[in-house]
């Protein structure tokens, strides 16, 4: 996942060494190898390992700026920024950058203007879009998967209409241009999975990439995770809740990978009791043997973590597909470009 950042740079460069033309990236949020391989027949595909917790808040961050969840410590959705428990979705406060720079810096670098067409992000206004997508000019482009009501599938039709004119926005200013544009795959997959509709937009995409690559440009298009089946366990959820109230603990995390803020002096005990009463399925970690101690990101996460395996977890109400754990499904992404022989 953090080698993204510098294949990218690597396609600006060659452009701007060469005739020039555009690059232009497709973020496909959710979109695992497998469905890829089903979806792109023009492409030269090649596998990324997302990072862990396989969550879009970490995996974005990480693959623009080329530095792990530890480094830039963005671990997930919930958790704690000076000691408040908050959503990274939801939090407008200045998030610190460590000075890692980003693909974004990187194009600018080579002579080339560095855009970011929102799209399905403009849902998401918060510090975390702002650091993700830092030295970018930014377009807005039409929300296509989470426009507001009840979930409907965007068409074909729709899908090329939008993503065409979010191009076009993009590029308006010249071809000298990295083009990075969002598209959030990721709300149909929770429901559907790598189904029909999930392989047509993927086609969509790579019919205006080919498009693109016959007007003198490159594109690229990467991930940040894939999915799992995963069923939501009442169960589960009522001995958490059970323990909380016994042990006095919080939960950050988010998807298929939560963490525990123990009160003070009661991990241990804490740990024993859900290695005894949760499943095989469901693993008991401690954070520091993912997370260094005293980088950022284990200043931010729990002592504990719970790690799905199986299929049976928290998730949310009517998904049956999730991420943020560590199966091949969720892990394995694809990084495709067209146009370089």
């Amino acid at each position: 996942m953090t080698a993204v950042r510098s294949r990218l740079a690597g396609l600006v460069e060659r452009q701007a060494a060469g005739a020039g033309g555009a690059v232009v990236v497709f973020a496909l949020d959710g979109v695992g190898r497998g469905l890829a391989d089903r979806a792109w027949r023009a492409a030269e595909v090649c596998t990324m390992r997302s990072v862990f917790p396989s969550t879009s808040a970490a995996a974005w961050l990480s693959s623009l700026t080329g530095v792990p969840v530890a480094r830039h410590g963005i671990p997930g959705v919930v958790f704690t920024i000076d000691d408040d428990l908050v959503n990274v979705y939801e939090h407008h406060r200045p998030l610190v950058d460590g000075g890692q720079g980003n693909v974004f810096g990187d194009a600018v670098a080579h002579g080339y203007r560095a855009v970011a067409a929102l799209c399905d992000l403009v849902n998401y206004p918060c510090s975390w879009r702002d650091l993700l997508l830092r030295g970018a000019e930014v377009v807005v482009g039409t929300p296509l998967y989470t426009r507001p009501g009840p979930y409907r599938a965007p068409s074909a039709d729709e899908l090329d209409t939008g993503l065409r004119a979010a191009v076009a926005a993009g590029l308006a200013g010249g071809d000298r241009c990295l083009l990075w544009c969002f598209v959030e795959v990721d709300t149909h997959i929770h429901h559907h999975g790598d189904d029909a509709h999930a392989v047509e937009a993927l086609r969509v995409v790579e019919r205006l990439a080919l498009d693109l690559v016959a007007d003198g440009h490159v594109v690229a298009a990467h991930s940040d995770h894939g999915h799992t089946p995963t069923t939501h366990d009442t169960w589960l959820a009522e001995l958490l809740d059970g323990l909380a109230a016994e042990f006095g603990f919080t939960m950050g995390g988010a998807g298929r990978t939560r963490w525990l803020y123990p009160a003070p002096g009661t991990s241990e005990a804490l740990a024993a009791r859900l290695r005894a009463e949760l499943p095989g399925s469901i693993r008991v970690e401690r954070s520091d043997s993912e997370f260094p101690p005293g980088t950022a990101a284990r200043d931010r996460v729990g002592d504990l973590l719970l790690v799905a395996e199986g299929t049976r977890f928290l998730t949310v109400d009517g998904y049956r597909f999730d991420h943020g754990s560590r199966t091949r499904e969720e892990i394995e992404v694809p990084f495709a470009v067209w146009g370089v022989r």
